[in-house]
């Protein structure tokens, strides 16, 4: 098909395609009483089966306390989805069961097989909007479509009450055994964890690790403070620091305000209480301590260090308000040296320095420097005192560390091993108590949610008259069968068949084009006993000469390049496909043209070229190439035809088949090319034999014999394959045989024939 052209289906069309399975008419025929026949005897003998149609509301009761029978993975509950639960319980095979057991059809459940065959065929439960299920009954007893429903749903209620209160009672018995059990584990772990606790001494590690576990915290911070003292000292010893910022920077260690309250006893001689000078009117300031359990008393402004020291040991005093809200004594001091330097300075500018005023001025501010200095040598003597407290405290700590590891690990063992004995105790009184809850819910709880049902009634009902068989619908399905196994039939065997009688179909199995077809003759017989004289086949009841002028006329068209097609080799796949009969009539038309032609008859096996003809065979092929007669023409035989001459296969040529491979057969095809103007050679069949191959090196090309009806697709096939491989030219193939009294190939080459039996159209398409 050219490209763009597009593909027109007529009528016609497709008139020869269905009668193409005219020819099946028998077998259709046969199948088509097949498939009425099936359907009128399911008619006689099927069993009658009778329909309902009803309708159910139905509603659900939620369950008025989740369990873990109840309730699905998702929160939402086992049965959220009801409407799924309904329709898969009431199509579900211990339902039908236990049904049939309610109507008295069974004894006892589990024949689901024999009730489906005896009684019920068919139950479907649908839903439909609105709440609604819809069952369908088909039985084969017209009561059980009208019964089957109602007792379905009571079957249905009954049996999952059944189920809930068994489940309940099953579940109430397991609870409790479950609770003793929990009882007993519970009781054997407070045994365990009290025999734990007095084997292991757990009190007591508690105290000890309580006594112990601030040990390295208080390290930490002594260490930190020592330091501290240390780099201070080496401050204030440097010597370049001021009285005042020495006491400034000492005042950091002298620890935090004593809390009012306090009951001050000093019977220690290394407690160091911090003074200054006292102003009029004002109380002692500045009093601190570095602990709570040892608080320092404030001694009044002026005294010496020795009376420092002695009101440190002196009797207990109670820290009131008016103690720590004033400053420091050295910082009172400070003060009181600096307003003395300023009132000397202001002096300065109206009395000389030996007047009494600048003299009481300068006693004030030397007895001023004098005590703060002294304020100093205190606090550099406390300070120091306090350093060497922490020592000896780093000391006692340092030694309360091994016993601190030690006591730690073990309470830190001890206590993993508690907890891991408490948590076990704990998961089974939790388990206990979860359990309680359950069998405390049990009633209101279950397997299943609570469905009541309301019957709405039948919607159809057929209890009198089967639904099935029945009379029409059997008649449509058994013609529709019949229809269809008949159609289908014909396609399989037209699919199946594995010869051809159409053109199209040859060339697109072969490949090749159709130089010509040959109808099939009344009497196949004439083949052999018919003598070919000038008007083709005598007695013939077809024209067989204008059939082969077409065959003449269509061979050039595809001759390939430069081909003379002047030596025709003329083969088939298999005998009797009628090579010889086509070989013939060909050389006889091409002989009627005024060509001068020469039969050559190859096949030293079978040949029948002289029978054709009606002659003896003489001396033949054979003879001339075994050396029998010196001259060609001694065994070339005349014909009727003044331009028709044979060569026959020869009297003895069956034992001779190897002469065809010889030099001899190739140099007398040439010496007969500059006598004849067409040499056409009947050769043996393809498959089996290899006689056409040895002829095949010898000749311009070939025309391949196809037997309509006969010859199969896998012969043609396969015989392509041995004409490709000798790379002899292909002229075409000629169908043979085509019975035109079959009404598929009448039709087809009525419409077919002027492309290969009109030469004017041939001549005309030549090119397309």
């Amino acid at each position: 098909m050219q490209k763009g052209k597009k593909l027109i289906i007529t009528f016609q069309d497709v008139f020869l395609f269905l009668t193409r399975f005219v020819k099946h008419w028998k077998i259709a025929s046969l199948l088509f009483s097949l498939g009425l026949a099936a359907s009128l005897l399911y008619y006689t003998y099927g069993r009658p089966t009778y329909y309902s149609r009803s309708l159910v509301a139905y509603d659900s009761v939620n369950l008025p306390i989740k369990s873990e029978t109840s309730d699905g993975s998702d929160g939402r509950g086992k049965w959220a989805h009801i409407s799924n639960v309904l329709t898969s319980a009431l199509n579900s095979r211990w339902l039908v069961e236990h049904t049939a057991k309610t109507l008295g059809l069974v004894e006892t459940p589990g024949e689901y097989e024999m009730i489906r065959n005896r009684y019920v065929s068919s139950i479907r439960v649908t839903l439909v909007p609105g709440n609604i299920l819809q069952i369908e009954i088909y039985a084969y007893q017209p009561w059980l479509v009208e019964k089957w429903p109602q007792a379905m749903l009571d079957t249905y209620k009954t049996y999952t009450q059944q189920q809930r209160s068994r489940f309940k009672d099953n579940a109430v018995e397991e609870y409790t055994k479950d609770l003793d059990r929990l009882k007993t584990r519970i009781a054997s772990e407070q045994n365990a964890t009290a025999k734990f606790e007095e084997d292991n001494h757990l009190i007591e590690q508690y105290i000890a690790n309580n006594g112990l576990e601030s040990v390295p915290g208080e390290m930490l911070t002594t260490k930190n403070r020592m330091d501290s003292m240390q780099q201070v000292i080496e401050m204030i010893e440097s010597g370049k620091l001021p009285a005042v910022e020495q006491l400034s920077l000492l005042k950091k260690f002298r620890g935090t305000p004593v809390p009012v309250g306090t009951i001050m006893r000093n019977s220690r001689p290394d407690e160091v209480v911090s003074i200054a000078a006292p102003i009029a009117g004002s109380t002692v300031a500045g009093l601190s301590s570095d602990s709570p359990s040892a608080p320092i008393p404030a001694v009044p402004a002026g005294a010496s260090a020795g009376a420092m020291m002695i009101a440190a040991m002196s009797q207990p005093k109670i820290v009131v308000p008016s103690m720590v809200e004033e400053l420091e004594p050295w910082e009172r001091t400070e003060r009181d040296l600096r307003v003395a330097r300023q009132k000397r300075e202001q002096a300065a500018q109206t009395y000389l320095p030996g007047h009494e005023i600048m003299r009481n001025l300068d006693r004030e501010i030397t007895d001023l420097e004098a005590s703060l200095s002294s304020e100093v040598n205190t606090a550099i003597t406390s300070f120091r005192l306090q350093k060497e407290q922490m020592a000896a405290r780093m000391q006692e700590l340092s030694k309360k560390m091994p016993d601190y590891r030690r006591v730690l690990n073990d309470f830190d063992h001890y206590k993993r091993e508690y907890s891991l004995m408490s948590s076990g105790k704990l998961l089974w009184e939790s388990a206990y108590a979860d359990l309680s809850k359950r069998l405390t819910a049990m009633d209101y709880t279950g397997i299943d949610v609570r469905v009541e049902f309301e019957w709405q009634g039948f919607t159809y009902l057929r209890n009198d008259v089967p639904i099935s068989p029945n009379k029409q619908k059997l008649l449509l399905y058994g013609v529709m069968l019949g229809v269809g196994c008949a159609a289908g039939g014909c396609f399989g065997l037209e699919k199946l068949r594995s010869t051809t009688s159409l053109v199209t179909e040859t060339e697109k199995l072969t490949g090749l084009n159709a130089v010509g077809v040959v109808p099939l003759l009344a009497n196949s017989a004439q083949v052999e006993t018919l003598a070919i004289n000038e008007h083709g086949l005598a007695n013939a009841d077809v024209n067989i000469g204008e059939t082969f002028r077409i065959i003449r006329s269509s061979i050039p068209l595809y001759v390939p390049g430069e081909n003379k097609c002047q030596v025709i080799m003329v083969t088939s796949s298999r005998p009797s496909e009628g090579k010889t009969m086509v070989s013939s009539l060909l050389a006889r038309s091409f002989a009627d043209a005024d060509q001068k032609t020469l039969l050559i008859d190859a096949d030293m096996r079978r040949g029948r070229v002289h029978r054709v003809f009606d002659m003896e065979p003489g001396i033949g092929l054979s003879g001339f190439l075994a050396g029998e007669v010196s001259q060609l023409t001694d065994a070339v035989i005349k014909t009727d035809s003044p331009k028709l001459e044979v060569l026959s296969r020869g009297k003895n040529s069956a034992p001779r088949f190897e002469i065809l491979s010889a030099a001899r057969f190739v140099n007398t095809i040439n010496d007969l090319r500059k006598q004849y103007d067409r040499i056409i050679i009947d050769t043996p069949p393809l498959l089996g034999l290899a006689d056409s191959i040895m002829v095949s090196k010898c000749v311009d090309g070939a025309i391949f014999v196809i037997r309509a009806e006969q010859t199969t697709q896998r012969d043609i096939a396969t015989a392509m394959e041995v004409l490709v491989g000798t790379r002899t030219p292909i002229y075409g193939f000629v169908l043979n045989g085509v019975d035109l009294s079959r009404m598929e190939n009448y039709y087809y080459y009525s419409s077919y024939y002027p492309k290969y039996y009109d030469p004017s159209y041939v001549l005309q398409h030549a090119d397309a």
